[in-house]
């Protein structure tokens, strides 16, 4: 377990690293981090009634001008896992319930926490391209600005769930997209 927990730590520092670049056109690289207890927290809070605002997921920011991204969405991160895919969702079975799925829940639990419009579930399978998977009020504002979007699916709840590499989000999506999304 400590292997796992290591990789997504790393995973986590790397990702947030690169949020930060892209957030403030390569300026810094410290704008978001690691949540505390990796959403942890919040997610306990959240439980009990109260609030931990841009805590819940596994980033958070740390400069008061990265916020405008987590209220357009929270990111969940998972990095490992060889065995879960994204189409397990569709030949599992009705006897078996995805990992996937319960990933999606996550980010949409901490979404639903932090008040974002939407989420993103970042995963990375071993050896593979980080993917990025968002929920439905995000995909429908990016369509609005024509931004592309090469995945589409629906799962058996009618929910819409768009994905692309993390790549092509970096290349094809800009923070002022963002802050468009959000007015």
């Amino acid at each position: 377990m400590a292997g796992r927990s290591s990789k997504g730590s790393t995973f986590e520092r790397n990702f947030s690293r690169r949020l930060s670049m892209w957030w403030t056109g390569g300026v810094h690289d410290d704008w978001f981090w690691r949540s505390h207890g990796s959403g942890g927290r919040a997610t306990q809070r959240f439980a009990r009634g109260q609030e931990t605002t841009g805590y819940a997921g596994d980033i958070t920011a740390t400069h008061a001008d990265a916020y405008p991204l987590l209220e357009c969405m929270s990111f969940e991160l998972k990095c490992g896992y060889p065995k879960v895919h994204v189409a397990d969702v569709f030949d599992a079975g009705p006897n078996l319930k995805p990992k996937w799925l319960e990933f999606w829940q996550q980010a949409k639990d901490a979404a639903e926490q932090n008040g974002s419009l939407g989420c993103a579930l970042i995963t990375q399978r071993t050896r593979r391209q980080p993917m990025m998977w968002i929920s439905q009020p995000i995909a429908r504002e990016m369509k609005l600005l024509m931004i592309p979007l090469p995945i589409r699916f629906v799962l058996a709840s009618g929910e819409n769930v768009y994905g692309m590499t993390v790549d092509e989000w970096f290349e094809n999506v800009t923070p002022e997209d963002v802050l468009d999304i959000i007015a």
